[in-house]
């Protein structure tokens, strides 16, 4: 019912992930309606006996507490009669707000998806389970999904949602082909049934920004989405990410900020909110942005990881970034074992980071934008203690590890960034700097990666003692957008080895 009530453009509607959590609130009207800045508030409640259905439900002035609207539907329980009360409940909210329902959304409001109950039960299901942004979460959703379209094989919301679940294994899950390949296969599947509706859109989106990189493919198809189902936060906060990737830094605050005002109480979004002011360097305003994510959870690690990395970029506070990461190593979340590692290395508690990476995630090695085997971080790490010989062995198994990728995936860009790192500690640093060079040539245009992978680059650049080749590519990421400011770099043993060399003095003292 709220998705369909996101359709109606004159309506702000708040999603169910934001308001799931008043579900037994003992706060009053007005206290909800001021939380999630709306005015109306419509409540109710269903009861489900056997075949039949009772719905209840009303819409209220949140501010005076006065009844607008409210019905009691007694049906049996059919999806043609499921599906009407949604649509008389959606037209009776418009009327009562005023709100005038050009045809389209009348047409979408009206709409019958499946004629099987079962089916959708199932799809609402993995709807759920998609919601958990996990592996499992989503594998679960590709059974609930694949038992939907057994009973209904036309039943299109349940192809698309089975094409983002296989979308974002593929995203998550280390970038294997045939998660991609599946997805394309059940977009079309979609498209056979309806080459016309807005989930189709966001489907697309999803597909062309994560399995194909193809920035401009998904906002094309996330700004149609987003015509058509103006009040859904979800897909504004898709435009924001593929903007942001596409380097249309304004747009995608914009749009991340009107998915917040859509659905404020969805503490990942302010994380990406405030990720995005500090690759700005807008550090006071993604400050803002993090600590209302932190409201919303304490212990919420997207959270902490973000104000981690905003404490390192902004005053060099290696603790207390350590602190935040307390527990992390423990997890199944590449990011936030990453950042444990990250911030132990930055703060030389070593011993720390190599203990951690005795219990890496399956997960960790391998994501989508790069490829990281253990072996070359225990070598790096290893090379900043001093353990020469320890450390060759690992960069020399690592070395392994990156041809062995290399001949699974011919032709992939990321095989070359941890190639140069290997050579870097190997003592090879011509062979490190034309890693490099191949690594910047045939990575993707992307607007974020190209500092986050560069800041990579320009370790490996400084480990192989190549000084000007290092402030060649540090020196613009000491600049906004980046992850790289003085603090950070102060901080980074990777740079020890030509931190007093004249030339890289001179570029910090530019920039201090």
């Amino acid at each position: 019912l709220l998705t369909q009530l996101a359709k109606i453009g004159d309506l702000k509607v708040i999603s169910r992930t934001s308001v799931l959590e008043y579900r037994d609130t003992v706060k009053n009207l007005k206290q909800i309606g001021e939380e999630l800045g709306v005015a109306n508030i419509m409540e109710g409640a269903v009861q489900r006996s056997g075949d039949r259905v009772r719905i209840n439900v009303q819409l209220i002035d949140a501010d005076s507490d006065e009844h607008l609207w409210a019905e009691t539907y007694d049906r049996q329980l059919t999806a043609e009669n499921l599906f009407d009360i949604q649509s008389e409940i959606s037209r009776s909210i418009a009327a009562a707000l005023k709100s005038t329902l050009t045809d389209e959304e009348l047409a979408s409001t009206q709409e019958i998806p499946t004629d099987s109950v079962e089916a959708y039960e199932l799809y609402l299901q993995g709807r759920r389970f998609a919601l958990g942004e996990t592996l499992i979460g989503y594998n679960t959703a590709i059974e609930l999904y694949e038992r939907a379209l057994e009973l209904d094989p036309e039943f299109k919301l349940a192809w698309v949602g089975l094409a983002h679940a296989h979308i974002t294994n593929y995203w998550v899950g280390g970038g294997d082909p045939a998660d991609r390949e599946k997805s394309w296969a059940t977009i079309e599947r979609a498209r056979a049934i309806d080459p016309d509706f807005p989930e189709l859109y966001m489907a697309l989106g999803s597909y062309y920004y994560w399995g194909l990189l193809d920035y401009e493919q998904a906002l094309a198809n996330l700004d149609r989405a987003a015509l058509l189902m103006p009040g859904n936060g979800d897909v504004h906060m898709w435009r924001g990410w593929a903007l942001r990737r596409s380097g249309q830094w304004d747009q995608a605050l914009s749009a991340m900020r009107e998915s917040l005002r859509l659905d404020p109480r969805v503490l990942f979004n302010w994380v990406e909110l405030g990720q995005t002011l500090f690759y700005l360097h807008r550090f006071d305003e993604s400050q803002g942005a993090l600590q209302k994510a932190r409201a919303l959870s304490r212990d919420d690690f997207w959270a902490k990881q973000a104000l981690a990395a905003l404490e390192l970029m902004e005053s060099g506070n290696v603790q207390e970034a350590q602190t935040l990461m307390l527990g992390a190593q423990h997890t199944a979340e590449p990011t936030w074992v990453d950042a444990y590692l990250h911030f132990n290395i930055f703060g030389r508690k070593f011993e720390a980071a190599l203990q951690a990476l005795d219990n890496l995630p399956d997960a960790f090695e391998q994501q989508r934008s790069y490829f990281s085997p253990e072996e070359l971080r225990r070598a790096q790490i290893l090379h900043y203690l001093g353990r020469a010989g320890e450390a060759r062995l690992a960069a020399e198994a690592g070395l392994e590890r990156v041809e062995q990728f290399a001949r699974q995936n011919p032709g992939d860009y990321r095989q070359h960034q941890p190639r140069a790192l290997a050579y870097a500690l190997l003592s090879r640093p011509d062979d490190a700097v034309d890693e490099i060079r191949a690594a910047i040539e045939k990575a993707p245009a992307d607007a974020v990666e190209v500092f986050l992978l560069g800041e990579r680059q320009a370790e490996t650049l400084a480990i192989a003692g190549k000084v000007a080749e290092t402030i060649e590519l540090l020196e613009p990421m000491l600049q906004p957008p980046s992850m790289t400011t003085v603090h950070s770099v102060d901080l980074n043993p990777a740079f020890d080895g030509i931190r007093e060399h004249p030339d890289f003095v001179a570029m910090m003292e530019r920039h201090r």
